[in-house]
């Protein structure tokens, strides 16, 4: 998505279901929201803003490029040492996350 109001790209979370959610599924979805959004972390993607468009909760965040780790994954298996090498930052974000 395109954030207007700072002229940046975004990736954005929602629920997309027709409908509104369970009260429960809106609950976890925002304890999920705001608990990214207290997280700093170099391997931790930010979260810029929590709301809801037209009944249905979002946040958005920094958009990353690249290839995902599961289209990698798809294409070929991982060298070890590669695989050590994606697997230690998210680790590190891990860690830091629950600590």
């Amino acid at each position: 998505a395109y954030q207007r109001s700072l002229g940046r790209e975004v990736a954005v979370k929602m629920i997309l279901t027709s409908r509104s959610g369970s009260s429960d599924e809106m609950k976890r979805f925002f304890v999920e929201a705001e608990s990214t959004a207290r997280l700093y972390h170099p391997n931790i993607v930010p979260v810029f803003e929590v709301g809801e468009l037209e009944g249905r909760p979002f946040f958005s965040m920094e958009y990353i490029r690249g290839q995902t780790l599961l289209a990698r994954i798809s294409q070929s298996p991982i060298p070890q040492r590669l695989a050590a090498q994606i697997i230690a930052p998210i680790c590190r974000a891990i860690a830091s996350a629950t600590s």
